[in-house]
């Protein structure tokens, strides 16, 4: 019911949400100097290999700013029924962004994980941290199934307090990604020209 005290509370919980799009901010920031970095290389060609490889870093980050965008207003407005406008624009996050940008983050993780077994002389303290990015993003994945499969169900029979779960679910789920993507980004500008230079111009020997 427009205005009840579940509302209120929902209200409350999903700020908690979409305050965690600020967590991928720092993601945003490593694409930016990553793209920055790319835009310096000296001992690089210029030609039409490494203006793909640019065009991917900004296609990355604008598909952040979308991430970032929608998912504050669908998760802001979810039950503000005065404004259906915000509503219907929130969805393209559930129904376009977010999905996109997972499929996009798994890929990342394939793409990295062929990276370090490429003969590369990579550094043991950057293994390190993608083993702690596949940590993060496989609780993130197990804790979206489990809130969409598990707490979801429930959300829609149970009560008060059922529902409530539910969105402290959906609020670690996002805390946990999002660092992982975080995590991820990290390790791609720290290992930016490497990575081009191995699976681009297959220079890694």
């Amino acid at each position: 019911m427009k205005g009840s005290v579940f509302d209120k509370a929902v209200t409350i919980t999903n700020r908690n949400v979409y305050l965690t799009n600020i967590l991928l901010l720092p993601a945003l920031m490593y694409v930016i100097l990553g793209i920055y970095d790319i835009h310096n290389w000296k001992d690089i060609p210029k030609d039409k290999k490494l203006s793909i490889y640019l065009s991917l870093w900004y296609i990355l980050g604008i598909l952040i700013l979308f991430v970032i965008f929608f998912s504050s207003i669908f998760h802001g407005f979810m039950y503000e029924y005065t404004r259906p406008r915000l509503q219907l624009l929130g969805k393209v996050d559930h129904k376009l962004t977010a999905p996109l940008f997972s499929i996009v983050v798994v890929a990342l993780n394939f793409i990295y994980f062929f990276y370090l077994n490429k003969n590369c002389n990579n550094s043991m303290d950057l293994q390190v941290v993608y083993v702690v990015t596949l940590l993060f993003t496989g609780v993130g994945m197990f804790s979206w199934l489990l809130k969409r499969f598990v707490f979801y169900p429930r959300f829609q029979r149970g009560k008060f307090l059922q529902k409530i779960k539910y969105f402290m679910s959906h609020t670690f789920f996002h805390y946990v990604a999002y660092t992982g993507v975080t995590l991820l980004m990290t390790l791609y500008y720290i290992d930016n020209k490497e990575i081009y230079k191995a699976l681009v111009l297959d220079e890694c020997k």
